[in-house]
């Protein structure tokens, strides 16, 4: 009798550790599945997945491989009709600037040489948005805490209005480390430029950092909070040309942070300005 239950243990714990390990088998290439679609979405040009396991995984693996193959042969001929008509465009403008300084009258020369420049600068802007070019830029790990640092005292030292509450630590990220200085960059100059002053604070939250952007300006109609991250939308307060802006910035700064696992919501303070949250996942990211 003892020994029919000491077998029963046996064969009942040989059997949890077969299961156990067909399962983890057949799981591991579904985890990598995953792992390989977080990294397409942050880079096109990550590499197509390595078709194994069971025949129905394998299908589905060698049809994400032929989707990824397809989107980029499709974002590559949209960059190379978009630098085409970038050359047709920039063309005429170069002419009509030499015919524009022909003219006689000084004043209607400056209002055409500042239509045609503004033209220049949102067709540059337009070509960034849609090229995406930060894509070009290889990913590698960095301190994001510093990289706030450095970015907040170089617009110090240049004589604006910011303000610091750092981490008194390294916080280590993945990413592609010059596309989001230029996208923090933007974000403080923003708030300097329509809300007088950038009050900036890092926050690390479970397995997030949280980058906040405070101004003291005078807000944004709650209606139009989620317009702003249209493409070209810009609040008739700042539409004059002193300010400038495509109305493209918050647009192309909201693609550069979820293309990065992340996200930028903007609110209005309690007691008046405006703030932009910038959301990062240190985990999703620090995985791949």
């Amino acid at each position: 009798m003892v020994f029919i239950v000491i077998s029963s243990v046996i064969v009942t714990f040989l059997l949890l550790f077969i299961f156990a390990w067909s399962v983890k088998r057949l799981s591991a290439p579904f985890s990598q599945f995953a792992v390989a679609a977080k990294k397409f979405g942050l880079d096109l040009n990550a590499a197509p997945l390595a078709e194994t396991g069971p025949p129905e995984l394998r299908e589905v693996i060698q049809a994400f491989n032929e989707m990824q193959g397809r989107i980029r042969r499709l974002m590559s001929d949209r960059t190379q009709m978009l630098a085409a008509i970038s050359h047709d465009l920039r063309t005429p403008i170069t002419r009509l600037k030499l015919r524009a300084e022909l003219l006689q009258d000084p004043t209607r020369v400056k209002n055409i040489i500042e239509d045609l420049n503004e033209m220049e600068t949102m067709i540059s802007a337009i070509l960034v948005f849609t090229k995406e070019d930060y894509q070009d830029e290889p990913m590698e790990h960095f301190d994001i805490n510093a990289l706030i640092e450095s970015i907040c005292d170089e617009m110090s030292d240049t004589g604006f209005p910011v303000e610091l509450n750092a981490l008194n630590k390294r916080v280590p990220f993945f990413g592609r480390m010059h596309t989001l200085k230029r996208t923090f960059s933007n974000l403080l100059d923003n708030a300097i430029k329509y809300g007088k002053a950038a009050h900036v604070q890092l926050a690390l939250k479970d397995d997030k950092v949280i980058v906040t952007i405070d101004d003291e300006g005078p807000g944004i109609p709650s209606s139009e909070m989620m317009k702003v991250f249209d493409p070209f939308y810009r609040l008739e307060q700042s539409r004059s040309k002193k300010t400038g802006g495509t109305g493209l910035g918050l647009a192309i700064a909201r693609d550069v942070i979820r293309a990065h696992g992340g996200d930028i919501v903007l609110s209005n303070l309690p007691q008046g300005g405006l703030r932009a949250t910038v959301t990062l996942s240190i985990k999703v990211i620090n995985e791949l």
